[in-house]
């Protein structure tokens, strides 16, 4: 009898396998749709709160455009090294500017921003400078041909941990993961700016900040 029930055990192994291996890709499949249906979701939801906070500081600053800049990762070299690449992802402006940026900032090298990005992360979150001071040629052109006359820039920083080699500690540090923007079209702007104490600006990054993960 014994080798009866050896082969309904068998059986019955057989069955599960082949439930498990129909089944289970289907499971895991829907679960991940699931997943990513609740990621977009959110990210819709974040990208809409963006736009608010965006639209906020352009009413408040009378910007006539306002936008945002992100840094990722665009592939390696060869050598492995990592290549730095920045992408506009959001974009306000009035109603009265016919024409978007968007489509221009998109998987640019980081080093078409060169001195902008150096000085944000080097020097202070916050940059003012007339298009005609700017020091990156390539981002100096294309506001030129926008008929930007000043630009105004923050950085936007995320704290993480350093594990440093041969120390018994933990260090927090941040790094700059994106940028926020404004652009005027009008030059007597630029005194109202320089008295401005950017509160609602300061008030915003945090908040954009957070969206951004």
């Amino acid at each position: 009898m014994q080798p009866i029930y050896y082969k309904k055990d068998m059986a019955v192994e057989i069955w599960v396998a082949i439930i498990v291996a129909v089944i289970g890709p289907a499971i895991i499949t829907l679960l991940q749709k699931n997943i990513n249906g609740f990621q977009f979701t959110k990210d819709v939801e974040n990208d809409r709160k963006i736009f608010e906070i965006l639209n906020t500081i352009k009413k408040e600053y009378h910007a006539d455009r306002v936008a945002i800049l992100q840094y990722h990762n665009g592939g390696n070299f060869y050598s492995g090294k990592s290549r730095q690449k920045v992408s506009m992802t959001h974009e306000s402006y009035k109603e009265t500017i016919t024409k978007s940026l968007l489509h221009k900032f998109q998987d640019l090298p980081v080093s078409y921003f060169n001195s902008m990005a150096y000085h944000l992360v080097k020097e202070d979150k916050l940059i003012q400078l007339d298009v005609s001071q700017i020091e990156d040629i390539i981002f100096k052109r294309v506001l030129d041909e926008h008929d930007v006359k000043i630009h105004v820039s923050f950085g936007i920083y995320k704290k993480y941990v350093s594990i440093f080699p041969n120390k018994d500690f933990l260090s927090e540090k941040q790094k700059m993961v994106a940028s926020l923007h404004l652009f005027f079209l009008n030059e007597d702007q630029k005194p109202r700016l320089e008295k401005s104490s950017y509160i609602t600006v300061s008030s915003s990054i945090s908040e954009l900040t957070n969206l951004l993960k």
